[in-house]
């Protein structure tokens, strides 16, 4: 099994769409818990002092406009607005219903 992060557009999966056993699944959270985590996080140098305002414009660029139409086709659609465990049971229960 492998997993892609960070999948945007529709040209990201032209050729994994047609593998068998490909898997499109959306991770979805609150935009707001999403910039708060974001802060927290400190992955990039900017994290940290990026404003709402610049994080709401960050979600005007290109490529992320285009994941809430390519999270339509996804087959499954995991919330991330709770805890990390509660994420996890999400991919559990997917992945059991994948082995089927």
């Amino acid at each position: 099994m492998v997993a892609l992060p960070n999948v945007r557009l529709k040209e990201d999966i032209t050729y994994l769409k047609d593998l068998p056993g490909f898997v499109l699944v959306s991770v979805n959270t609150d935009r707001k818990l999403c910039y708060q985590r974001l802060i927290k996080r400190d992955q990039n140098p900017d994290d940290k002092s990026k404003t709402w305002e610049q994080f709401l414009k960050d979600h005007e660029l290109y490529t992320e406009i285009h994941i809430l139409d390519l999270a339509k086709h996804a087959q499954y659609h995991l919330d991330n607005n709770g805890t990390l465990e509660q994420l996890h049971d999400q991919i559990e229960k997917m992945l059991a219903d994948l082995r089927k």
